[in-house]
């Protein structure tokens, strides 16, 4: 099995020294999970994270909740075949 970390924001710009973008933010989210998963046993070559920024909300980013909402990770498990 496979484990798909996906890393997501909301469509805020973002621009700090530890996150230059919502790409970075993204990733890192979705690298901390793994990170977690990790430190748990589960071998590394089981887990792979993707940052999508703010390319894929759930919802239209018109309110803090939907912006609540769309700053999310999102944990797949696919069989080794399909990946």
């Amino acid at each position: 099995m496979m484990i798909i970390i996906e890393g997501h924001t909301d469509s805020d710009p973002i621009n700090t020294t530890r996150f230059p973008s919502n790409w970075h933010l993204s990733a890192v989210r979705a690298s901390a999970v793994c990170k977690i998963f990790e430190e748990s046993g589960i071998p590394g070559s089981r887990l792979k994270s993707v940052g999508y920024g703010q390319s894929r909300p759930l919802v239209k980013n018109v309110d803090i909740e939907s912006k609540r909402t769309n700053r999310r990770v999102e944990i797949f498990l696919k069989p080794l075949e399909e990946v």
